[in-house]
């Protein structure tokens, strides 16, 4: 049995004329000595000179013409996207979603992509950004909680409650810490030892009394100090656009001779700053104020 290869020239029933043959997508009609035909189009020189073009997968051809052309061949979907040549570079799709923040408590950040949509073409481009970011913040975590919350009485400690929220209360358990005294200063009394700083804090939040420490060690073991330019404690009261704060606040000042040298005095060199809750008609505020950090002799 002799065998024939068979071609498909278009769907439907064998016409005499191509009025009713259709042909598949850019492919063209053709009357020839066997019947109709369909055929992929043939570029004349005229349609050469009628590009160039930029297809819907970012290539460029020289024509309409050779665009079709080619899509016809290799049995694709192709269209013009646009009368010119394409701009050399990638076909980005668009933005997906940001995702969710990258933690779950604190700052964070939220990111989202998009990707290349035609990476096999072999284009020479500097890579696109396919990552973008934004900040995203959540409720604070445990730890960041007491990070900018003063407590109102000196010398508390700041924890935070099973709800997330902070509070205050006042040192425990200080003799369980280990012995190292320290001369701290209370507010309108003489300076005295205490078992540790945390005693100190303890007593001071206790009786909301201001505190300070002069330095560690017994305060009997305090050596001679002369009385040269130096930062000596100062309590105070702080007022700040009407609103005062309840207890006297722990500062320092610069205090002392400076030697035998005469027209100088003993003045601030650096400051530092110290954050006093204040308050006026119920609402409650955090002030900076300054307060000298080291101090050193200028003329006068």
């Amino acid at each position: 049995m002799q065998l024939f290869d068979i071609e498909k020239e278009y769907w439907g029933k064998c016409q005499e004329t191509c009025d009713k043959v259709s042909c598949e997508s850019y492919e063209e009609c053709s009357l020839e000595s066997n019947g109709p035909v369909c055929r992929c189009p043939v570029c004349t020189d005229s349609d050469r000179e009628l590009g160039p073009v930029c297809s819907s997968l970012a290539i460029t051809y020289e024509s309409y013409c050779a665009l079709i052309t080619h899509a016809c061949l290799n049995k694709r979907h192709e269209v013009m996207e646009k009368e010119t040549a394409c701009v050399t570079g990638p076909v980005l799709g668009d933005w997906s979603e940001f995702g969710e923040c990258s933690v779950t408590c604190g700052n964070g950040i939220q990111t989202r992509h998009r990707q290349i949509l035609n990476p096999l073409l072999d284009l020479e481009y500097s890579q696109p950004k396919l990552e973008d970011t934004i900040p995203c913040s959540l409720s604070p975590c445990p730890e960041e909680r007491c990070l900018n919350y003063t407590c109102a009485r000196p010398g508390a400690d700041c924890h935070v409650s099973q709800a997330n929220l902070p509070y205050c209360e006042c040192p425990v358990g200080c003799k369980k810490w280990q012995k190292d005294n320290v001369c701290g200063l209370l507010y309108n009394q003489s300076p005295r030892t205490f078992y540790n700083k945390c005693m100190l804090r303890r007593i001071s939040c206790l009786y909301s009394i201001p505190h300070t420490v002069l330095y560690e060690g017994a305060c009997l073991d305090e050596p001679e100090i002369e009385n040269h330019c130096q930062l000596k404690p100062k309590f105070e009261k702080i007022t700040v656009n009407g609103c005062s704060s309840k207890y006297h606040v722990s500062l320092r000042e610069c205090a002392g001779t400076c030697g035998s040298v005469t027209g100088t005095c003993c003045e601030p060199l650096e400051y530092t700053s110290v954050t006093v809750p204040t308050q006026c008609d119920d609402i409650r505020y955090l002030e900076q104020v300054k307060t000298p950090s080291s101090c050193h002799c200028v003329k006068k």
